[in-house]
């Protein structure tokens, strides 16, 4: 406990004020470089971004739901309309990295290594036990058309077109 009686301000501004700057300083220069590494990983998605926008902006293109791959339904889901979020990836390999999750058909998360030497530089995940999930998991993606050209072709299996 500090003895307020016995401490000049001098004192309180050189051991209190300066060391808690310090300190505050450090915790802002680590804050600033999380967030310049997460802005740098979310630079590394906005192709795909585009991509699944120019999805997202056909009229009438809609997708199964997830649910119909669980391996108990008896009854399709509905058909909805194609979309996606972003938001910080749930990928142990890909910490503090914004992702890009698309929850129909299968649960899609695309994010960026932390370990672009042992895992490439994208992540791709699927959360369902979709049969076209093979043209998207277990490959190496060392750039953003790698991710596209797989997207193009799980999509383009998975997009259904005219039907309301």
């Amino acid at each position: 406990m500090i003895d307020y009686n016995n401490v000049s301000e001098n004192d309180i501004f050189n051991d209190v004020f300066l060391s808690g700057l310090r300190k505050n300083t450090e915790n802002k220069n680590s804050e600033i470089e999380n967030f310049n590494e997460y802005n740098k990983k979310m630079e590394l998605l906005k192709p795909i971004e585009a991509f699944l926008n120019k999805i997202k902006n056909i009229d009438d293109a809609t997708v199964r739901s997830y649910k119909d791959y669980n391996g108990t339904n008896s009854v399709y889901a509905p058909k909805e309309r194609f979309n996606y979020v972003i938001h910080e990836s749930t990928n142990k390999l890909s910490f503090k990295s914004p992702c890009i999750y698309i929850i129909n058909p299968a649960k899609i998360e695309i994010s960026i290594s932390d370990n672009q030497e042992k895992n490439g530089l994208y992540i791709i995940t699927c959360g369902v036990h979709h049969p076209d999930n093979f043209l998207i998991l277990a490959k190496r993606y060392e750039n953003h058309k790698e991710v596209l050209m797989a997207l193009s072709n799980f999509f383009s299996k998975n997009i259904f077109l005219n039907d309301k």
